[in-house]
């Protein structure tokens, strides 16, 4: 199993964010310096402070890139899982998930690993707006639903991914039967194919 990655940062008196000497500080306690870079960023956006909020957004996402390939593979990982799977409170934002998430859960979806392109599905709206993102990917896995195919195709006993799909699509079937023309209808029978062409010619 993964080593958990989030962890808790004890807020000063004036509940501000750290600074960047602070993460150095908490590093040199025992924290590494992602683990110390991640906590002051989830002060920041405890905090609501926008300026501080991007400044330790971006302070994370440099130490990643430092990071060696396998820590920020597994950091990556565990908090893609933690915020789709609803342990982890702080929002993912646009840069941590073009610039850290998808690269990773894109390399692990190549690499068939499990979760990956389930999480991914769960990042959906982020991946929307990522279309520098999105045209990495074949066609099949460019939305939430091709996504949670892919994570059955590579594990079908993901029966968290099966309800999701599931759910999905009944959600899109209700969508489409509620937005027929009420007049397709006639009673209880449906519409015969005469009335729908009249239906049709009106």
């Amino acid at each position: 199993m993964r080593a958990t990655w989030i962890s808790s940062y004890t807020q000063g008196e004036q509940g501000n964010a750290p600074s960047r000497s602070d993460i150095d500080v908490m590093s040199e306690t025992g924290l590494s310096t992602v683990q110390a870079a991640w906590s002051a960023y989830q002060a920041a956006e405890a905090d609501r402070l926008r300026r501080a909020r991007v400044k330790h957004l971006q302070v994370l996402i440099d130490h990643l890139l430092a990071s060696p390939d396998t820590e920020r593979h597994a950091w990556a990982l565990d908090i893609a899982q933690s915020s789709v799977d609803g342990r982890e409170a702080t929002p993912v934002r646009l840069p941590l998930f073009r610039a850290i998430l998808f690269p990773e859960l894109h390399a692990g979806m190549l690499g068939s690993e499990p979760g990956c392109a389930r999480w991914l599905a769960g990042l959906a709206p982020l991946l929307y707006r990522s279309p520098e993102c999105r045209e990495m990917l074949p066609r099949s896995w460019q939305t939430e639903d091709g996504l949670l195919r892919e994570a059955l195709r590579q594990d079908p006993s993901d029966d968290v991914s099966r309800l999701r799909l599931i759910k999905n699509i009944a959600q899109q079937l209700e969508y489409s039967l509620h937005e027929l023309p009420t007049g397709v209808l006639y009673g209880h029978d449906g519409a015969s194919i005469a009335q729908c062409r009249e239906l049709q010619a009106d």
